[in-house]
């Protein structure tokens, strides 16, 4: 699955957490 995502004005280290949070959050809903 490969999600493209385009933030403006947000620092790349910011995008990297949150989607790291998310697919964190995602494998934790699948179980």
């Amino acid at each position: 699955m490969k999600e493209k995502v385009n933030v403006t004005g947000v620092p790349e280290t910011m995008v990297q957490t949150l989607y790291a949070r998310a697919k964190e959050t995602k494998c934790k809903d699948q179980r």
